[in-house]
């Protein structure tokens, strides 16, 4: 989602300062107020509502994603999407982001400190981030958890 607290002036002003011609922003989800004007305007292509069934797609095609939240999010699906998929991530250290983001598979920086994530992008070198998102391990997926966790609690319930 574009909106305030997901960052979205933070993806505005790192759009609009990476002066590198060669780098494309792509916002795919929907975008509340006028966000996603503000998001065209400083060149982002929004695509708005996608279907799940084309994360594959989107993610095949994507070099490095950016998760922007300026609030204490505790652990973005999204990060986790990308991790998943394979594609290092351009993040706030915000929440539980950091437990998740690390130097093996993106890139950290703060809120106030937007210059910094602009010069990683300006910076950023394809061969990198295609051999950072070739050695990521994968997470576990949200199922996965889940059938982890219900075994946990069948063994703990089943006597003897």
């Amino acid at each position: 989602m574009l909106s305030e607290h997901k960052g979205a002036e933070l993806f505005v002003q790192l759009a609009a300062g990476v002066t590198r011609k060669d780098i494309e922003f792509h916002f795919y989800g929907r975008a509340v107020g006028n966000w996603a004007a503000l998001a065209e305007k400083a060149g982002i292509v929004v695509h708005g509502a996608y279907d799940p069934a084309d994360l594959p797609r989107i993610m095949a095609s994507t070099d490095l994603g950016v998760v922007l939240p300026v609030w204490e999010d505790n652990g973005p699906q999204v990060v986790m999407e990308f991790i998943n998929y394979g594609v290092p991530v351009l993040a706030t250290r915000m929440g539980g982001i950091p437990d998740f983001v690390t130097s093996t598979n993106g890139f950290l920086f703060d809120p106030a400190a937007v210059e910094e994530a602009i010069a990683y992008v300006d910076g950023a070198d394809i061969a990198s981030l295609r051999g950072m998102a070739s050695a990521m391990p994968r997470l576990t997926s949200p199922a996965e958890h889940q059938q982890h966790v219900q075994r946990i609690y069948m063994e703990a319930l089943l006597p003897g």
